[in-house]
């Protein structure tokens, strides 16, 4: 069976207030067991929580983002001034004849000024084959509202939409753990399965003929 595409699933975001996403599973989850729609147990769903934010986290270290439409969106590079805020910092030699070390820090965003916000990231609730994720937190909250809509403060900034899914997200991600934890199905009884049913019931029923027919 194929990789399941982005329609296969929602994604809705939710920033009035927390700020979280809700991933709707019911569709993937029906095309991935051949049509037929099953729960998802509550051990699987918070699994597939749990590994849509690594994934998040994991993706936007490398300055990546994803749209609602399962979209990957590439993050702007900083502006110089913003680069030395950053984590992940590294240092480099001004000049040879100067020796001076300067620290400078990471060319393109991975919204990891202090870290508290991506560390704010939960699973938030599970049910009914879906799944919602987000902060909960009021201030890493505003910053995250900040990102997607690229409003941070007074000020307009490249949006960096980073809680939603790319389509190989799913596949790689989500896709697997659907299907381990589909129901066993029915396997399909062979034809010599079949004809060793069938002889044994014409068996029984010559068996009983036979003892009916004694006197």
């Amino acid at each position: 069976m194929g990789q399941v595409t982005m329609t296969a699933f929602d994604q809705t975001i939710d920033l009035n207030g927390q700020s979280v996403v809700t991933f709707d599973l019911s569709q993937a989850v029906n095309e991935l067991n051949d049509g037929k729609s099953f729960d998802l147990t509550p051990n699987a769903l918070s699994e597939i929580g749990e590994r849509i934010i690594r994934r998040i986290k994991d993706r936007t270290a490398g300055a990546v983002g994803a749209n609602a439409r399962g979209e990957e969106v590439p993050f702007n590079s900083l502006a110089s001034a913003t680069r030395k805020n950053y984590l992940d910092g590294v240092k480099i030699r001004e000049g040879r004849s100067s020796g001076r070390e300067i620290t400078t820090g990471r060319s393109k965003a991975n919204l990891k000024l202090s870290g508290d916000m991506l560390a704010s990231l939960k699973v938030i609730n599970t049910s009914s084959n879906t799944v919602t994720i987000g902060i909960q937190n009021d201030f890493q909250a505003a910053k995250a509202k900040g990102h997607h809509t690229g409003q941070l403060g007074r000020n307009r900034a490249q949006e960096r939409p980073f809680m939603f899914l790319r389509q190989s997200d799913f596949s790689n991600d989500i896709d697997p753990i659907i299907k381990r934890n589909r129901p066993e199905q029915e396997k399909p009884t062979t034809q010599a399965q079949s004809n060793r049913i069938f002889a044994g019931l014409f068996s029984a029923f010559l068996k009983g003929s036979g003892n009916g027919g004694q006197t």
